[in-house]
């Protein structure tokens, strides 16, 4: 089994990709979570959701 670690909102789509994929586990966290170094070692893969800062 594939450990995925979503880190912050990705779209619904995404979602439900993981769902649908066989033998893959995710766990949803957000960004700043105090637990979060915790899962890192143990993940396949780590999605990311970044936010573009803008000057305007």
């Amino acid at each position: 089994m594939k450990k995925v670690l979503v880190l912050g909102k990705i779209v619904d789509a995404g979602l439900e990709i993981l769902r649908a994929a066989p033998d893959v586990e995710y766990i949803e966290l957000p960004q700043h979570a105090p637990d979060l170094m915790e899962h890192v070692p143990d993940a396949d893969a780590i999605i990311v959701r970044m936010t573009a800062i803008t000057a305007d």
